[in-house]
């Protein structure tokens, strides 16, 4: 949930935060360079070395159904906690294996522990700002995911002309270890007491989001601006923003006799014409604003869709 904050975040916890996002895509991609010396060294074939990403891909994604219904019932400090310290073990594990079947463990391991991390991380960003500023910050993390696998590879490849494969994987497992200790004093409990009196049947919750327009919108466009196109991450976010209006005029309309609902959509329909039409709706402000006409419940996520397409753009054009 939503929570409202009186004065800044704390540096200090903005950037656990903003490390708690990197973490996931660094554990990722970081030891590409080193996966024919490993494989070499470990006697496996290059398919079952690079069954390691596939383990890793299928372990974030589990870990991510899970953990977020979990998180919501034991907070948010315990699944981060938790998470970083098995993401150490797991270093440790590949670290330490002389096979493939102990890498491919411990890489499953990481990515389990790397999904509470994340997700935990940026549940506590909704915890503790309210709409507007968690939209922002939300934006500087989805740059950092952005950044983090394109710098992970170099970093494990100057990481290589130091060490071996497995001084790849003592690095993750010293970055998650200082993290763990700074997190151990640092880091509260910032999930709001009537989260947890919700009861919430995962199964169902999740239905419901992949049954929401807004939703798939939203995917749509974060999905869409994985492409290095400016036009089509600002045709997605039209998309969405005109997802959003049609829903909101559902919502407006869904009561009203047949006569009154065909003169709202007529008139609905104009003011999105002419939204869409004016010569001052360009990037980011012009989705906004076609989000803000959808109604008030739409602000955030349009902010969310939008920012996300600009920090995708900036990090393409770096």
């Amino acid at each position: 949930m939503t929570g409202t904050v009186s004065r800044p975040l704390a540096l200090q916890t903005r950037l656990l935060l903003i490390s708690f996002a990197a973490l996931a895509p660094l554990s990722l991609d970081i030891y590409l360079p080193a996966l024919t010396e490993m494989s070499s060294e470990l006697r496996a074939a290059p398919e079952e070395a690079t069954a390691t990403l596939s383990v890793f891909f299928l372990g974030m994604a589990f870990g991510q159904l899970v953990i977020g219904p979990w998180s919501d019932r034991v907070g948010r400090r315990v699944p981060i906690l938790l998470g970083l310290a098995c993401m150490t073990l797991g270093a440790v594990i590949c670290l330490l294996s002389r096979d493939i079947v102990s890498l491919l463990a411990g890489r499953l391991l990481q990515a389990i522990a790397g999904a509470a991390v994340t997700v935990a991380g940026r549940a506590s960003v909704r915890d503790l700002l309210d709409e507007r500023e968690s939209a922002r910050f939300l934006s500087t993390i989805a740059t950092v995911n952005s950044l983090a696998p394109i710098l992970a590879p170099s970093l494990g490849a100057v990481i290589l002309l130091f060490g071996g494969w497995r001084a790849v994987f003592g690095f993750l497992a010293a970055v998650t270890a200082a993290l763990l200790a700074l997190c151990l004093p640092a880091l509260g409990e910032s999930r709001p007491r009537a989260a947890a009196a919700i009861p919430a049947n995962p199964i169902r919750a999740y239905w419901g989001l992949i049954s929401d327009r807004r939703f798939l919108g939203l995917l749509l466009a974060v999905a869409g601006c994985q492409r290095p196109s400016q036009e089509a991450c600002d045709k997605l976010c039209w998309r969405y923003a005109e997802l959003q209006f049609w829903a909101a005029f559902e919502d407006q309309a869904r009561d009203l006799a047949p006569e009154d609902r065909a003169i709202l959509k007529a008139e609905r329909t104009a003011e999105w014409e002419a939204l869409r039409a004016s010569p001052e709706n360009r990037g980011r402000d012009n989705c906004i604003r076609a989000c803000r006409k959808g109604g008030k419940k739409a602000d955030l996520a349009c902010v969310e869709a939008a920012e996300t397409a600009v920090a995708a753009r900036a990090c393409m054009a770096e």
